[in-house]
């Protein structure tokens, strides 16, 4: 069974990458990152459940992880680790 704690891994791993990343406008850098500190924090106080705010992150997870699968391959397979990590938490 995954734990919070690979999920917390595997955003900031995301995060990271993300910050890095060129050739993604900086909006949509603050975008991401905000949703994936407000993901941390939930996985942190166990709060990690099924919410408007969780499907949303994993709406725009997948539509990120699809657009950015030519230009950012890196950034697109943390994505979908993200979004698989999620599936095995149940969420």
């Amino acid at each position: 069974m995954v734990d919070n704690r690979e999920l917390t891994a595997a955003l900031e791993l995301l995060r990271d990458r993300l910050q890095k990343a060129t050739q993604i406008s900086s909006a949509e850098k603050d975008l991401l990152s905000s949703l994936i500190t407000d993901m941390t924090q939930g996985a942190e106080s166990d709060a990690v459940s099924e919410g408007s705010s969780k499907q949303s992150f994993r709406e725009l997870m997948q539509s990120k992880a699809s657009s950015y699968e030519v230009d950012h391959p890196e950034l697109a397979y943390l994505m979908r680790q993200v979004l698989d990590i999620l599936t095995k938490m149940g969420i």
